[in-house]
């Protein structure tokens, strides 16, 4: 190595004192001392919600059939006289037509399990591969939300009517100063993909929401807003409190059969009268309802030439259902009649009638 000359020595020398300076300034004071304005740290934007980690079943592709049969005919005598090769080839048509049979039979169940569900599904087909825990804490929500009826409420049109702009600058106010107040106490991702349609369930006890999903799924998300979550625990045993956690409780259930994207849900609504049931309207051209007495899932209607269902609404006494459709038309349904409602059809429009 070189010998440094007298001016590089004093050179890292005036660099070492320099560094051990700036190491014991304090970098506040220092910006203070040069008079220039720190920037300001970007706002942060909030994370995504962390959804629960849910165990799935993965499903083992189960081994196709063969004939053992034909595995033994596999291996052809070179000694087999005409006869015998003449009786085994017979044979193996025999177990080849046999087998395409069953493949048939199996194809053909498949594409009939594919089809839209018309007839009853209860909570376990509903949840699918949810596991029993889940299906009883279902259970048992649903079954203490319809202990009480919860009639739909009606608000005054007249309320918020004020023939005194002054009266009417006050309570403008008074909202604006109410909504500065809000803050979002819960985030949960409810259903897998994006949402279609949600309501507000009128139980006053809980924050109760149902979602409708769709895109590829069609999922009816439940979520319990407010309900108390599971603790968890760091290996030290203290109690971990994630700010980007799931807040609350929340199910999906698959309303409207099979979980294809035209199961997609498109809108949600309640019964008027006592809110044990939930409608909901689907682009598989159907409406069904789930009673919170029963379990118990139904299909209310369906159109006869697959005409899409853009919007729905029930009278303020809960027995009648109007629904608008993609080719301009309007739909009366008389829920008295149940399966035997003789369906009215009014022609009012070229084109669709979307939602109201």
């Amino acid at each position: 190595m070189p010998k440094l000359s007298q001016y590089e020595l004093e050179r890292e020398a005036n660099i070492a004192r320099n560094r051990a300076l700036l190491e014991e300034l304090d970098l506040k004071q220092a910006v203070a001392g040069l008079d220039i304005t720190p920037k300001s740290a970007p706002p942060t934007k909030a994370k995504p919600v962390q959804p629960k980690k849910r165990v799935t079943k993965e499903e083992v592709e189960a081994p196709r059939r063969q004939s053992s049969r034909l595995k033994r005919s596999a291996a052809i005598d070179v000694n087999e006289s005409p006869s015998k090769r003449q009786k085994r080839e017979a044979e193996l048509e025999v177990l080849r037509a046999k087998e395409a049979e069953e493949r048939l039979e199996a194809e053909e169940r498949t594409r009939i399990a594919s089809r839209p569900r018309s007839h009853d599904l209860d909570l376990p087909v509903l949840m699918g591969e949810d596991s029993t825990q889940e299906v009883s804490s279902m259970t048992t929500l649903l079954q203490e939300v319809a202990q009480t009826p919860y009639p739909k409420s009606i608000g005054d049109p007249e309320s918020f009517a004020f023939n005194d702009d002054k009266k009417d600058d006050v309570a403008l106010a008074d909202l604006r100063e109410r909504l500065k107040c809000l803050k979002i106490v819960s985030r949960a991702k409810v259903t897998q993909d994006r949402v279609y349609s949600a309501a507000y369930h009128p139980e006053i006890t809980k924050d109760l929401i149902f979602f409708g999903g769709g895109y590829k799924h069609g999922q009816l998300g439940i979520w319990d807003a407010r309900a108390s979550t599971a603790e968890v625990a760091d290996e030290d045993g203290e109690i971990i409190h994630d700010p980007d956690a799931e807040g609350g409780s929340y199910w999906r259930l698959q309303a409207h059969w099979p979980a294809t994207s035209k199961s997609s849900i498109s809108g949600v609504k309640f019964d008027p009268l006592n809110a044990h049931n939930v409608f909901t309207s689907s682009y598989d051209c159907s409406i069904r309802s789930l009673s919170f007495t029963t379990g118990i899932s139904r299909q209310v209607y369906s159109t006869s030439d697959g005409t899409l269902i853009s919007s729905f609404d029930l009278s303020p006494e809960g027995n009648e259902m109007w629904l608008s459709d993609s080719a301009g038309g309007i739909t009366h349904l008389d829920l008295r009649e149940g399966s035997k409602s003789k369906t009215r059809w009014y022609g009012l429009s070229d084109q669709k009638i979307g939602k109201q």
